[in-house]
């Protein structure tokens, strides 16, 4: 049937209007009012997104049904007071500006795993505290009050155990998690602390250091592991590099209270960087452990964690983390001068096994496709060599001057990663991983196989099909409007939001449902930022005055 307009993002038919040299200047720019951490329910029953309706920067969390189509706001700006740039604390405010977020209201949101036992839950920081969106009455209730550890700041970076049941974040420089049942408790949860060491020493734990946010694209400081029951986590220490000042000119006050001026241990070009360790910590002892403590008595310190052997250099660069499924946790490292990156995989004891080397004349482009797969369907070409406990990933690389994926088989007995495939070839870049579905036995990625000025899905076989996948050749997923596709799919691969924009169209957010031949159907038109541009400049121009 037709493809259905959501009308709520959407906005009113009106006159064009023209754009104003005010208008230029605004941020966003007319027409640039993109949804934000664009997402899916577990289940997949639900398309969530930041948005501001009229152009602005206040977001708030709007959700379509995917199979009714049905819209909603989930938390409006009249639900809670947001985040701004006068309440949240300098750490985040950073943060948020190494990502390039100017928004404000309901800037974060995510949603915990599921599982039988346990529903999925619609979690959101406001102001450093963290709520739940109740499941019946949609109202927002505490889980964790900031002002409950007597810790300053609010927390950072919360994220979800893959089994639902903590949320872990960092505050003032180290790790605390909550249960995600304790919204049910009036005021809250009790935060288990899980690191220490770093408040007071010129350290943190949990945090991204600037060089990872600024430079490397890499915005967490820890990683759960799968089975929920550990954590790993960075420790930065910045101790020994000298503190620069920066000074806020303008401003009638003075002093760093007054936030006239900043002290950071900043890493100059050639000089010291922080020095970096990668520890995981037991999160099941220290839950365990503070709960035992009788009611009154001061919480017992959290345990010592593991350190990681990330080599005798300590001049190096922690470029991401992940975990395997089995449980085994893995590091890309790369060298200062970025000519080399080593993708580690560790033991329980820390030792490190070499996995992948990539190395370059110039330098290592950081990706973000170590991506986990299922293994090869038994009796396959792919399954050759498979042994009980092996892991699959998937692996980017410009080995052949050309960004391509290849899938790479971890020996639980140890050792090196073995090539099984090159799964992509041929003049073109893959730029994304976005999604796996092992029973269409197919990769989506996003690529240039249309040509550098455009980025494109395209639906790649992982352990069948006849060689190499080339997009140079190949009709993509979303050709049907040239231009740039960023895709983020559901968890189940059967739908995916596409956000599409051109030389000649502005952003819009358009929902498409996936079906066994990897073809796409479009369901929804969710936001023309385009139209919603022209109505809030018209609306302007009727409210404006005269001198």
């Amino acid at each position: 049937g037709t493809p259905r307009v959501c009308t709520r993002a959407m906005a009113a038919a009106a006159p064009e209007p023209a754009i104003t040299p005010a208008a230029v200047a605004t941020r966003p720019p007319p027409g640039m009012s993109t949804p934000q951490v664009v997402g899916f329910s577990p289940d997949g029953a639900l398309l969530t997104y930041l948005h501001a309706p009229d152009g602005g920067l206040s977001k708030q969390l709007c959700a379509v049904d995917t199979a009714t189509l049905e819209e909603s706001v989930l938390v409006s700006s009249s639900d809670a007071s947001g985040d701004t740039e006068d309440n949240l604390t300098l750490e985040e405010k950073l943060r948020r500006e190494r990502q390039r977020n100017l928004a404000v209201g309901v800037t974060q949101y995510f949603w915990t795993p599921s599982s039988a036992e346990r529903p999925s839950r619609l979690l959101v920081p406001l102001q450093g505290s963290l709520y739940v969106r109740h499941p019946e009455r949609g109202s927002l209730e505490l889980l964790f009050d900031k002002e409950s550890t007597g810790a300053s700041g609010g927390a950072i970076d919360p994220q979800a155990s893959p089994d639902g049941a903590m949320v872990a974040f960092v505050q003032d420089a180290e790790v605390y998690a909550v249960h995600t049942s304790a919204y049910t408790n009036e005021g809250g949860g009790h935060a288990v602390q899980l690191t220490a060491g770093a408040r007071g020493a010129g350290k943190t734990n949990g945090l991204a250091d600037f060089l990872a946010q600024e430079e490397m694209d890499r915005y967490t400081g820890f990683w759960w592991s799968p089975d929920g029951t550990k954590l790993a986590f960075q420790e930065a220490d910045e101790s020994h590099i000298p503190i620069y000042r920066i000074m806020h000119q303008g401003k009638d006050v003075v002093g760093a209270a007054a936030g006239a001026e900043e002290d950071h241990h900043y890493p100059f070009v050639g000089a010291a960087n922080p020095r970096i360790r990668l520890g995981v910590v037991d999160v099941a002892a220290a839950v365990a452990a503070a709960e035992g403590a009788a009611e009154g008595e001061a919480p017992p310190p959290p345990p010592e964690p593991v350190w990681m052997d990330l080599g005798d250099d300590e001049d190096i660069y922690l470029c991401r983390v992940d975990w395997l499924p089995g449980g085994r946790l893995t590091a890309q490292v790369q060298s200062r001068d970025q000519r080399t990156l080593d993708l580690l995989v560790f033991a329980e004891d820390g030792t490190a096994t070499q996995l992948l080397r990539e190395t370059s004349e110039s330098w290592i482009n950081l990706h973000h496709m170590q991506v986990s797969v299922h293994e090869p369907p038994a009796g396959s070409a792919a399954a050759a060599g498979h042994a009980a406990g092996d892991e699959y990933i998937l692996w980017a690389s410009e080995r052949s001057g050309f960004q391509h994926l290849y899938a790479y088989r971890v020996p639980a007995a140890g050792g090196a990663a073995q090539l099984v495939r090159t799964l992509t070839a041929g003049e073109w870049m893959v730029e994304a991983v976005n999604g796996v579905s092992a029973d269409r036995d197919v990769v989506f990625v996003s690529g240039t196989g249309a040509g550098p000025l455009e980025c494109h899905l395209y639906a790649a076989p992982l352990w069948g099909g006849d060689g190499e996948f080339d997009a140079t050749g190949a009709t993509a997923v979303t050709a049907s409007e040239p231009g740039m596709h960023a895709v983020v799919f559901d968890p189940t691969v059967s739908f995916f939001v596409d956000t599409h924009s051109s030389l000649s169209a502005p952003p819009s957010l358009k929902l498409y449902a996936v079906d066994a031949d990897s073809k796409a159907t479009l369901r929804a038109l969710v936001v023309d930022c385009g139209a919603a541009a022209e109505t809030a400049a018209a609306a302007g121009a009727e409210g404006a005055g005269g001198p």
